[in-house]
């Protein structure tokens, strides 16, 4: 039962608003009624106190019916029904076992217990009285009295419905079956007073009832007295905008006359978009009228029709609930105005609901009367239920069945989960739209006041009223709702997505929200809690930050007019700033205040003009000069810190004022024209020059900040003299004053230097690099400096006295200064540029440069002496001169090599001098033998060309052996040094009279001069030359042990050399005289040699110089030669004759014989060769053969030696293989034909190891002598065999020769040969890639045909006159060559159709599986590599026997179900994409392996093939992995027992490109098949259906993507004659008369392909022969060819019922 309580009366109230009545009153009538005339006696304890409720509706008959089924769902069809008379109604047993009414013309009582009404039953408990014209009245006065109020007669119809409740007295209760507890009068009162406080907020949502009252009359006597009254008035407002819903609200609110049910209604709400969803806000004027007094309260409402999922899937929730719609509505309280007005006057209800203007007028300032306001849920009455929101709720809730609470909860099911989730939609979908919308239309109604705000909701309560809080929210994000204000542009309502919402952590965030809007920035006024809920809900939007507002900010200036406020916006923008800022996000951001009142821009570093940050003194240096440019020194320390970390990152302009930078800003602060002036005239504080506090603030700054100085070495800011101003410049000419002599005074004014300021103090550490001290590092440094560079200094004494520099020399050289280590080497060196001291012989003041001077040495005369030694004043000063300025005092030997040998040509014409000269040199060599290699290295021998030489560089000439190898005028002495005497000493000097590693050098060298002069000896010395060097070498090999085998063959060779070419010479007797023909003794020209062995620096330059003969012709013709002049030649650029055929295009070759091998070595003819020289003479040798055999001239000796050599320039070819130069190498043979076969040169691509044949002249087999470079010629493109394509392209060339005549018999042979090693390749290879180059097959008459115009002669008892228009294959090639050779993957899917038709399978199901197989367990373990993506074929209805599985691995024919089988491949197809074929059939498991990769023996590599039984085994269980792929096991919609499986694992070649070039092999199939699958089913004898399908990798099974069927009943159609079994007998009676017989039939044929079906209709006309096809057919010669004289054609007639 429902609790006790106001709710009773809203249940009442409830009902009247189901039947559409506008107006309820309540009454308490205390009258005692009278008991004589009653229905019953027991009806006379119901005579008393009762409780009255009337409505202005009259009860139709459905309404009568349905109170007579209380508790029974009555309010199906009415959808706008909420709550009439279910079980709402019970509630009156609170009160009353007799619960009465009267309504039209009926009077109803109700007796649950039977038992106080006459002629009821428990079934039937309740009496219906129809009054009108029965005069119950005058019959039952007492019982029908109490029915007469509110103009009810009992008489008449009654114009509405009058309810009478009986009070339950203490005595009845007692006996009640219905509740024990009494109901008296005064609990009435207490129930009218709880009715009273919160009966105005009744009204709010009903669409009906517009008024209650409450009445109590006291007794007979007495009238009823109004205790309340409250009334509602809608307040029309015109609308703004028609909308299309308006008569969808007007209908619900009971306005509309049109019927409509349910379903028509959610049918409209459907075709709408949540953007445009209805809505309707409207204000609610509430009078309440009591004994406290009169009042109006002002109330927005908002209703919205559903949206979301209740919209679209309102099926789902709709559990024939009567409240199932998707509306509701919130209520917001506004305010309350009192109404002065009399009570002791009850007004009528017309005059209850005036409408005032200060009732409509909202106080926007006060929010007092919405202080204790608590949000509650309503189903149109209200609820027990506080939703924690401040506005009340109404929607079509499931409601528990007391009505005190609405379904809700997670943990539901069924239709409990379907209520709760229909609660939440409405009010995520519904209830938080209608309140955005009402927030909408408040904002515009009252603006942005406390009392808007106040109608947010801002705590998260408990659920479900929580998800409302959230999704409004999201909706007015979403949705762009006007409910966000801004006082930008004047002030504006703005939605969410133009808003700018306030950061409330900063702490100047009202401030900084005013000067944001000041300058129109929409930025809104909204409450912290409001801001935090728009972030948590939608984080999308415009959330206040410092990044935002200086994007804001940047990308369009805002006219501020306030300073503080841009300084606190400025503030706010740095909020975020951290170190290391990112600086991209401050550029052009317009707020950085300045010391002049004005604001200037971030920008980047070296963009306009540098701002500069800085406090104090460097405040006051800049401040006057530079405001501009100087940022106010007035804000706050938190933002002067963020500017100064933004300077520090030094990436904007904003800097600290630095050195540099001030140093720039000196061209401000300064005089223009003093910028590099290196000394200017300095007037303290005229015409803009810096004042002498100024400038001292300069300098205070400098020693304070300033760690370097050479900063401002641009500006005169160094004092000197009394009114001058210098430039700092380090090591500078300025000289501190210390009290000069006058001689030092006047020399350093004339040298230029200059003397600081005394009066101005000037203080800095680095001061001492720009002022000299006055020491003689300071005088030296301060000359330096004037001079410029060192060369200068002299000049710098050009007007200097004597005295003067004499002075200079005794202050410069005394020894203190040289003893502190103050003078450095920098100073030694200006020293020796300062002209002071006395030179020798002129006694001029002269430098110690240019050149370097020495001291005197002890012992030479003095006449030796020159200018280059210098006088000493004391000994003290020698020691300085010798030990610091390091002027040395040379030794004897240096005395003479140095200053006396060197200027022999000054005394040569002196005999006295140059004899004296030569007798002292010869006497130190005496006196100290160690001098002699000094002196030997000193240039002072005059040679026969006039140069002057080492004693060592020369020769003795009274040598004549060495006169025979070297050059005369350049390495002997001349006629002056000739005499013996001379001779003798220059021996001693190291005159030479061996060769030496060094005469080896000169030796070729004489021979390189002799051959730049066009000597005529300069072969001849060359020869000699080169036969001295193979004796050494000789000699070094013997010596050393190694190399004397090599020597001794070597010798043997140039010994048979030698004879073959005539000459008669023993080598070893040679070698064994030691003498040139012209008398040279070689033992004294090489022993030195033998001892002294030569280093590789020597060979290293022997191979550079040019001495070795060469040939200048070729010796034989044909040979590549490179064509020159010279008679010499570098030996790196030449090779002995035993190499000419490998070098002779790019190297000379030595005219001479080189028999060491030690000298070959040496020399470099033993390295390898490059692989230019290789390539370029293997090209030469290829086109020098060409042309020889283009004119006949080759001859046999050429080809012989050729024949020979060509193996050796292989053999260093393949050296290169596999390392970085073999690819030049190869670039170099590009398209050469260098590969020699015994009687031409041929190109590699034309080369293979092995062939069945020859096929030359276009396809050569590599020769055998040949075959030790196997590595060699396969890097270059020979192959192992030759393939399909080469075929090709020889009947292309053997086609363009013949030009088009029939071939010989030769010719034709050929030919077969060709086509068999193609059949060969398609049998061998899976891969049949298409070739741009057609198959080329002799036709009859033996012409080379393109082999797609030819058709294969399978008739040959056709006769000719039948062949008339067709181009037959020649005879000689057999069926299976030209299949072989025709073969093409891409007609696979043709074969397998065939095959599938021809096994009577009734369906053939094509897959490519992509998917990558498990390996683990495998029959064999090297079948895991086969487990990969593969094509299946699928023979549903067929299961083949062994015999003909095995026998489909042959050509056709074959004998399948007692059918032959001629044409196609068969299995034999497969192979085109697979190796390893695999076959489920007749319980059997077939493994084909033709190229043995898995079932042969490893070393084979043959043919196998393997079968298991799977009957009566485990096997597939056992090897599941191995199976799996097969289908087996697995659910499929085929039957395993009669269909037979075919697995082809694609192939390596198949997939060499990885799984796309698979999946594009397989795509060629399929789509040659759907290219004329229409019609490949018209004629087929047992298939039915075929589809393609894919197995994409993870997925459970395959999709089809293509799939082609004919009905079954197409069968007969489409073999009329299929019932016959043909045999000879049958025909001949089928033959009985000679006319054809014909078979027309329809049929259609279905394609589908991805969901799109596609019916073509074919025509077919089938017709069995007569006439000699009869013949034939009977005929027993063709008895075996199995003829059937049937045939057929089909014409396409429609597409899709369309015409084609």
């Amino acid at each position: 039962m429902y609790a006790d309580g106001p709710g009773i009366l809203f249940e009442l109230v409830q009902n009247a608003e189901d039947a559409r009545a506008s107006e309820v009153i309540f009454l308490l009538d205390k009258t005692q009624y009278g008991t004589s005339s009653v229905l019953s006696p027991e009806m006379a304890d119901w005579q008393g106190p009762a409780l009255y409720c009337f409505n202005d509706s009259v009860f139709s008959p459905q309404d009568l019916y349905a109170i007579s089924r209380i508790g029974q769902e009555s309010k199906l069809e009415k959808p706008f029904a909420i709550g009439r008379f279910g079980l709402g109604f019970n509630c009156v047993y609170h009160f009353t076992d007799i619960p009465t009414f009267v309504s039209g013309e009926n009077i109803v009582m109700f007796d649950p217990h039977a038992c106080n009404l006459p002629g009821i039953s428990p079934s039937h408990p309740g009496l219906r009285i129809k009054f009108v014209g029965r005069k119950i009245l005058e019959q039952f006065p007492d019982q029908f009295s109490p029915f007469l109020h509110f103009g009810c007669d009992l008489q008449h119809p009654f114009p509405g419905t009058l309810f009478r409740f009986p009070l339950r007295s203490a005595s009845v209760a007692s006996r009640s079956q219905i509740k024990k507890e009494g109901y008296a009068p005064e609990d009435v009162i207490s129930l009218f007073s709880s009715f009273s406080e919160v009966v105005s907020e009744t009204l709010l949502f009903l669409r009906n009832v517009k008024t209650i009252s409450i009445f109590v009359k006291e007794g007979a006597s007495n009238e009823m007295q109004l205790l309340h009254r409250v009334h509602k008035h809608c307040v029309s407002e015109p609308e703004s905008e028609p909308n299309a819903f308006n008569h969808i609200f007007s209908f619900m609110h009971g306005n509309l006359q049109d019927a409509v049910d349910k379903d028509q209604f959610l049918g409209k709400l459907r075709k709408s978009i949540d953007k445009d969803l209805p809505w309707k806000c409207q204000k609610i004027v509430v009078t309440e009228q009591s004994s406290a007094g009169d009042k109006s309260h002002l109330w927005l409402t908002s209703e919205c029709l559903g949206g979301g999922l209740l919209k679209n899937n309102y099926a789902t929730f709709d559990n024939k609930s009567q409240k199932s719609i998707p509306w509701a509505c919130v209520a917001s309280y506004l305010h309350t105005v009192k109404i002065d007005r009399e009570l002791s006057v009850i007004p009528n209800v017309e005059d209850s609901c005036i409408i005032t203007p200060d009732i409509l007028q909202v106080p926007v300032t006060s929010i007092e009367d919405r202080n204790f306001f608590e949000g509650r849920a309503f189903c149109f009455l209200p609820l027990p239920i506080y939703t924690g929101l401040p506005v009340h709720v109404n929607a079509y809730f499931e409601l528990s069945s007391n009505r005190r609470d609405i379904w809700f909860g997670n943990d539901m099911a069924g239709g409990g989960k379907k209520r709760s989730d229909w609660n939440i939609h409405l009010l995520e979908d519904v209830v938080a739209p209608a309140y955005g919308h009402m927030l909408e239309k408040v904002a515009l109604e009252i603006g942005p006041c406390d009392l808007f705000f106040s109608l947010w909701p801002t705590t998260v309560g408990l659920e479900p009223w929580a998800s409302v809080v959230r999704k409004l929210y999201h909706f007015i994000a979403e949705f762009g709702l006007l409910v966000l204000y801004t006082k930008a542009r004047g002030g504006q309502w703005i939605s969410t997505k133009q808003a700018i919402f306030p950061d409330y952590s900063f702490h100047g965030a009202h401030e900084l929200v005013e000067a944001l809007s000041d300058v129109g920035l929409p930025v809104v006024t909204v409450s912290k809690p409001l801001v935090e809920k728009f972030m948590e809900v939608s984080p999308s939007l415009h959330f206040l930050t410092p990044q935002l507002l200086r994007t804001l900010l940047i990308r369009r200036k805002r006219g501020f007019r306030d300073r503080n406020a841009m300084i606190l916006t400025l503030e706010y923008c740095l909020l975020d700033i951290r170190i290391p800022v990112q600086s991209v996000s401050l550029y052009g951001l317009p707020l950085i205040p300045l010391s002049n009142g004005l604001f200037t821009t971030f920008e980047k570093r070296g963009v306009g003009e540098r701002i500069y940050v800085a406090r104090g003194d460097e405040y006051g240096l800049l401040k006057d000069s530079v405001p501009h440019q100087l940022i106010d020194c007035e804000i706050s320390d938190v933002l002067h810190g963020k500017l100064c970390d933004i300077a520090q990152s030094e990436d904007f302009n904003i800097s600290f004022l630095t050195c540099h930078l001030l140093e720039k800003l000196l061209l401000i602060l300064l005089p223009a024209d003093w910028q590099h002036a290196k000394q200017v005239t300095w007037v303290p504080g005229s015409q803009g020059q810096p004042s002498l506090e100024w400038m001292k603030l300069l300098w205070n700054y400098l020693n304070a900040c300033c760690d370097n100085l050479s900063i401002f070495s641009n500006w005169p800011i160094l004092p000197v003299g009394s009114n001058h101003l210098l430039q700092l410049v380090k090591n500078s000419n300025v000289i501190k004053d210390d009290g000069w002599s006058e001689n030092m005074s006047s020399l350093l004014l004339k040298v230029g230097c200059l003397v600081l300021r005394r009066d101005f103090p000037i203080e800095h550490p680095q001061l001492k690099n720009y002022v000299q001290f006055p020491t003689a590092t300071g005088i030296l440094n301060a000359l330096l400096s004037v001079a410029g560079k060192l060369e200068n200094i002299e000049e710098l004494f050009g007007d200097a006295s004597e005295g003067e520099l004499h002075e200079l020399r005794s202050f410069i050289l005394q020894s203190k200064w040289f003893s502190e280590d103050s003078v450095d080497d920098t100073h030694i060196e200006i020293i020796k540029h300062l002209p002071m001291f006395e030179s020798f012989r002129s006694r001029k003041l002269v430098c110690l440069s240019k050149p370097n001077k020495w001291l005197k040495p002890n012992g030479p005369s003095e006449d030796l002496l020159d200018d280059n030694f210098v006088r000493v004043e004391s000994e003290k000063e020698r020691i300085i001169l010798k030990n610091y300025l390091e002027i040395r005092e040379p030794s004897s030997v240096e005395f003479y090599k140095d200053y006396v040998l060197n200027r022999m040509p000054e005394f040569i014409s002196q005999q006295g001098a140059f004899s004296a000269i030569l007798h002292d040199v010869k006497l130190l060599i005496e006196e100290d033998n160690s001098i002699k290699t000094a002196l030997s290295n000193t240039p002072f021998v005059l040679a026969h060309n006039g140069s002057w030489q080492e004693p060592s560089r020369l020769y003795d000439p009274r040598v004549p052996e060495l006169q025979k190898v070297l050059h005369k005028d350049v390495f002997f002495p001349s006629e002056k040094f000739s005499d013996p005497e001379t001779l003798e000493t220059l021996v001693k000097l190291g005159l030479r009279q061996t060769l030496g590693c060094t005469g080896l050098l000169d030796c070729a060298r004489s021979v390189s001069m002799l051959h730049d002069s066009r000597d005529s000896e300069t072969v001849n010395y060359g020869r000699r030359l080169l036969l001295c060097l193979d004796v050494m070498a000789f000699r070094l090999s013997t010596e050393e042990g190694e190399g004397n085998c090599d020597e001794l063959r070597t010798a043997i060779e140039c010994q048979s050399s030698s004879i073959a070419d005539g000459e008669a010479k023993d080598y070893t007797l040679e070698r064994s005289e030691n003498h040139f023909k012209d008398g040279l003794d070689i033992d004294s020209f090489i022993g030195n040699l033998i001892n002294d062995k030569p280093g590789e620096e020597v060979w290293s330059q022997l191979k550079s110089i040019a001495w070795c003969p060469v040939y200048s012709d070729p010796p034989l013709q044909g040979l590549p030669w490179l064509a020159s002049s010279v008679q010499v030649a570098a030996p790196n650029i030449v090779r002995p004759k035993s190499q000419m055929w490998m070098v002779s295009s790019k190297m000379h070759i030595l005219d001479g014989e080189c028999c060491s091998v030690y000298l070959q070595r040496k020399l470099g003819w033993m390295d390898c060769l490059n692989v230019d020289i290789l390539s370029t003479q293997l090209i030469g040798l290829c086109k020098s053969y060409a042309q020889l055999r283009l004119h006949s001239a080759v001859e046999p000796v050429f080809d012989a030696v050729l024949q020979k050599e060509i193996p050796s320039l292989y053999s260093k070819m393949q050296k290169y293989v596999g390392s970085d130069d073999f690819m030049v190498l190869k670039s170099a043979l590009d398209s050469i034909p260098w590969i020699w076969i015994g009687d031409d040169f041929v190109s590699p691509n034309a080369l293979a190891f092995d062939s069945p044949v020859k096929f030359s002249p276009y396809l050569y087999v590599v020769p055998s002598e040949l075959s030790e470079f196997r590595d060699l010629l396969l890097a270059f493109g020979v192959r192992l065999s030759f393939d399909v394509f080469d075929y090709f392209h020889v009947l292309q060339r053997l086609q363009n020769d013949v030009k088009g005549f029939p071939l010989s018999t030769d010719q034709l042979n050929f030919v077969h040969c060709v086509l068999e090693a193609i059949a060969d390749c398609y049998l061998d290879k899976s891969s049949s890639e298409a070739s741009n180059t057609p198959l080329l097959i002799p036709d009859s008459s033996g012409v080379l045909m393109c082999a797609a115009d030819l058709v294969y002669n399978d008739a040959p008892w056709l006769e000719n006159n039948f062949l008339v228009g067709k181009r037959f294959v020649h005879p000689s090639i057999k069926y299976a060559t030209f299949w072989n050779c025709m073969g093409n993957n891409d007609f696979l899917s043709f074969d397998l159709l065939e095959l599938a038709d021809c096994c009577k399978a009734k369906k053939l199901h094509l897959i490519f599986d992509k998917r990558e197989h498990p390996r683990q367990t495998l029959l064999q373990h090297n079948l895991g590599e086969f487990q990969g993506p593969a094509l299946l074929a699928i023979l549903e209805g067929a299961s083949l026997s062994r015999e003909e599985v095995s026998s489909l691995q042959f050509h056709p024919p074959w004998r399948l179900w007692g059918d032959t089988l001629n044409y196609g491949l068969g299995l034999l197809s497969c192979y085109f994409v697979c190796d390893l074929l695999s076959v489920v059939s007749g319980g059997h498991f077939y493994m084909f392996d033709p190229r043995g990769l898995a079932l042969a023996v490893p070393s084979t590599h043959a043919p196998a093939a393997k079968m298991f039984s799977l009957i009566g085994n485990n096997l597939t269980d056992q090897f599941r992995d191995q199976f799996s792929p097969m289908l087996i096991n697995q659910n499929m919609p085929w039957s395993s027992s009669d269909s037979t499986v075919i697995r082809m694992p694609l192939s390596h070649e198949c997939m060499k490109d990885g799984i796309e070039s698979g999946l594009k092999r397989i795509k060629q199939i399929f789509d040659k098949f759907m290219e004329h699958s229409s019609r490949t089913l018209l004629f087929l004898k047992s298939v039915l259906q075929v589809s393609l399908s894919t197995w994409e990798e993870g997925s459970l099974h395959p999709c089809q993507n293509y799939s082609i069927y004919v009905d079954s009943s197409y069968a007969i159609a489409r073999n009329p004659f299929s019932e016959k079994k043909w045999r000879k007998f049958q025909i001949s009676r089928l033959f009985s008369s000679s006319n054809a017989a014909i078979k027309l039939h329809i049929i259609d044929v279905n394609l589908y392909q991805e969901g799109t079906r596609v019916v073509d209709r074919w025509l077919i006309v089938l017709s069995m022969g007569s006439g000699q096809t009869r013949n034939m057919a009977l005929d027993r010669r063709y008895l075996a060819y199995n003829l059937t004289p049937v045939a057929g054609v089909a014409a396409h007639v429609s597409r899709n019922g369309h015409s084609c």
